[in-house]
């Protein structure tokens, strides 16, 4: 789930840091609905960080999703 949040709210979050490359295919995966394409490397990492307890929701800033590339 992709959500935005104003900077004035101070959110606590981690930026994910993940290896750049053509090393994996891109992969697709849907954000809020839409189809969005990813690098294999960041969807490996993303993948790490699968929450099944909405209770313990991480925050993450990524790149290449919240950065118009």
């Amino acid at each position: 789930e992709i959500i935005a949040v104003s900077l004035k709210q101070n959110p606590a979050f981690s930026a994910l840091s993940y290896p750049w490359g053509a090393s994996k295919q891109d992969q697709e995966i849907e954000l809020n609905g839409s189809s969005f394409y990813i690098s294999g490397s960041l969807l490996d990492a993303i993948l790490q960080f699968q929450v099944e307890d909405d209770s313990s929701q991480k925050l993450f800033w990524v790149d290449a999703v919240c950065v118009s590339q």
